[in-house]
């Protein structure tokens, strides 16, 4: 949950969907809604992927109002992503940063793939010159050891990797 710019809030949860096939169990996916100063809801959207088959998610773990009022998700996902950056079915999960209108309208959406088994996003801020900041962790299981990593990404405004 952030405070936002007006003086009311915003929260994120994690919420399901029934799944792309009927006999799958349901997709994860986020939950947003935004209050008034008295707690009243004003608007809310589901956010992340939608019509993934049974065991896929998607979910968002780090919530900022942004600047220009809108909002920054961080995250991860199972099978929300493209051919080569988090394959449907491949059982890889990926970071996930989605970037919001005011109105909770989706902007635009990445995955981020460390190449690792496992790669998510933690925290995500804005910076200075427009873009964002986002930290999580990898785990690398091909080499058994179960060692998680600390990933860092500076993201420009509309998510590509800067570095």
């Amino acid at each position: 949950m952030v405070t936002t710019s007006d003086g009311g809030s915003a929260a994120l949860s994690l919420s399901s969907q029934p799944s792309a096939a009927a006999s799958e169990s349901c997709a994860g996916v986020g939950w947003l809604v935004k209050f008034d100063a008295f707690g009243n809801p004003q608007w809310q959207e589901l956010v992340g992927c939608f019509h993934l088959p049974g065991g896929s998610y998607s979910y968002g773990v780090s919530l900022q109002q942004t600047a220009d009022g809108g909002y920054v998700i961080g995250g991860g996902t199972i099978g929300c992503g493209s051919d080569t950056v988090c394959p449907l079915l491949g059982g890889t999960q990926c970071g996930l940063v989605e970037r919001l209108d005011a109105t909770g309208r989706l902007l635009w959406a990445r995955v981020y793939s460390s190449g690792a088994a496992r790669t998510s996003i933690n925290q995500i801020r804005q910076t200075s010159d427009g873009g964002f900041v986002a930290v999580g962790s990898e785990v690398n299981s091909s080499a058994n050891t179960g060692a998680v990593n600390a990933l860092v990404l500076k993201l420009d405004s509309q998510g590509n990797v800067e570095w």
